[in-house]
């Protein structure tokens, strides 16, 4: 298969153990080794996904009906973690800071060091989250469809250790072009409400 014919395979690829892994298409992914020749591989019957992640030597699968994979190989998935599916479906995974995180709607959250074991984090909003990145202590979550979001403004989860969040909107104005990448500057709120004056800069595109 050429990349021309990928199609509904567009929503996310993520790259491990010499493969291109491509998600996005009812009970299959594309993988790759050389980013042109592709072939489809199954996944378990009735999983369709959002999202895939590559660490901890695996890759991680997040979807619909809230379910998780995983493969060693990006040929054989099974099944990992399926919840019921009054949850809604997962917006994204990510691997940084040694762990899966999966998050997905209203609040749905959770990670995993090897995509096994994996723990429910508590978030009390209604956001949809999506994907993350750690940095300068902080995991960054990308909030993708907040109740208060606007079309100049993306919303993004800050939280220092998965339990106490804040909530950081971004607006296009702070979003500044560096290639053909963003950085975004946001304050960061430190423990007990208290006001940390440090700054950090990212990609934006991590969390695309």
């Amino acid at each position: 298969m050429s990349p021309t014919s990928l199609g509904g395979f567009r929503l996310d690829v993520t790259y491990g153990a010499g493969k291109f892994v491509a998600a996005g298409r009812a009970e299959n992914v594309a993988v790759s080794t050389d980013g042109m020749e592709w072939t489809t591989e199954a996944l378990p019957e009735g999983t369709s996904l959002e999202s895939n992640a590559y660490g901890n030597g695996v890759f991680v699968g997040a979807g619909v009906n809230a379910r998780l994979v995983r493969s060693a190989n990006a040929i054989n998935w099974e099944i990992v973690k399926e919840n019921d599916k009054t949850a809604g479906r997962y917006r994204g995974i990510s691997y940084t800071n040694g762990l899966f995180i999966a998050g997905g709607d209203k609040g749905l959250l959770y990670t995993s060091p090897d995509g096994i074991t994996w723990t429910k984090r508590v978030h009390e909003s209604a956001t949809n989250m999506s994907k993350s990145v750690y940095l300068n202590g902080h995991y960054i979550i990308k909030d993708t469809l907040s109740a208060t979001q606007r079309a100049d403004i993306d919303d993004i989860q800050l939280t220092a250790d998965l339990h106490s969040w804040t909530t950081e909107g971004v607006s296009l104005s702070d979003r500044h072009p560096v290639g053909n990448a963003h950085t975004f500057t946001a304050r960061i709120t430190g423990e007990a409400g208290t006001v940390d004056e440090r700054y950090i800069r990212i990609r934006w595109s991590l969390l695309q």
